[in-house]
């Protein structure tokens, strides 16, 4: 069961104290679930160690069932492996469907059915990771496309298809006078950059848009490949945000949709509404939803993606408790 705190908006419409108390909260059973593992005294930044760039990578825990069942519970307090969907408790607005994986996309875009009342929808996908054949096989056959998915198709034209294909029903494609600097803050600038692009609309007349999440590549020192600059959840959804501003559009909500193994979000969207007057909320589709899609995914919460999820969910809470410091 998900121990749920209701949507944070901004100092000035919810308790900055509240917020406080829950990232409290959160980081005692994180302390508690480090315990579990390497016993009295353990920490989370000692236990749980960051996640790699791909995080189906990460190593498998060296961990015994009853630690294994004793984890897994703490983590669904936060939302970690649910079954069901739970969708977000706000209404109107603006749905941001998150990327990655196709059937993560998919999965996203089936959880709009419990969504309520919104007026855009707006896919996210990078340009930059290329679909294996396995996503491009189970877009082919989500999808029924006449042609088969070319090799170098992307995760943004992935998305592309689906926002075309499972959730347009007229097309009316059309640059936006909007984008953001790829550089340190991801500025917003309001002029077309060809980073976002209406699509069309649904039967219900709800805007489909598509916002390329761009970065920077480079090379380091001992000339590694590395990227930098690319917007972390936060920040996309404060440029939502701050586009709806730009457009005169001052109170509609943003929720984001994405897996609940991504639960770290729900710290995101607060993190969010501290400095932009408006509400965040995060929806995450069941594992019920992959299983019925039949994706090629585990039929639980992945068990070497543990310790990393959780560690990630850390650093998140310490930085909302900075910033609540420094906006209190």
């Amino acid at each position: 069961m998900v121990e749920s705190i209701r949507p944070y908006q901004n100092p000035s419409q919810n308790s900055h104290d509240e917020l406080a108390q829950r990232a409290d909260l959160e980081i005692a059973w994180l302390n508690e679930a480090a315990v579990v593992v390497s016993g009295k005294g353990a920490t989370v930044t000692d236990t749980f160690a960051l996640p790699p760039g791909t995080r189906d990578d990460a190593p498998m825990p060296n961990w015994t069932e009853g630690q294994i069942t004793n984890v897994r519970s703490i983590g669904q307090r936060m939302g970690y492996g649910a079954r069901e969907t739970v969708p977000s408790s706000v209404r109107g607005g603006v749905r941001f469907i998150e990327g990655g994986k196709i059937w993560k996309i998919l999965a996203e875009t089936k959880a709009l059915a419990e969504e309520q009342d919104f007026n855009t929808i707006i896919f996210g996908g990078s340009p930059n990771r290329p679909l294996p054949e396995d996503e491009r096989t189970f877009l082919d056959k989500h999808l029924e496309l006449e042609e088969v998915t070319p090799e170098g198709t992307t995760e943004y034209d992935g998305a592309l298809l689906i926002a075309k294909f499972a959730v347009a029903k007229t097309l009316h494609e059309e640059v936006l006078h909007f984008g953001y600097e790829i550089s340190e803050g991801n500025l917003l600038i309001r002029r077309s950059t060809g980073q976002l692009v209406q699509i069309g609309q649904t039967s219900l007349a709800q805007n489909v848009q598509l916002l390329r999440i761009d970065r920077e590549d480079y090379k380091n020192d001992a000339g590694e490949d590395k990227y930098r600059y690319q917007p972390d959840t936060t920040r996309v959804m404060t440029l939502v945000s701050e586009i709806l501003s730009a457009q005169g559009i001052k109170k509609d909500s943003v929720a984001l949709i994405t897996s609940n193994t991504y639960a770290s979000r729900v710290v995101a969207a607060w993190r969010a509404g501290l400095s932009h007057s408006r509400q965040f909320d995060v929806a995450m589709y069941g594992r019920d939803v992959l299983t019925n899609m039949g994706a090629p995914v585990p039929d639980d919460w992945p068990l070497n993606q543990i310790p990393g999820d959780l560690r990630v969910r850390y650093e998140e809470l310490i930085q909302l408790k900075d910033e609540l410091r420094k906006t209190s």
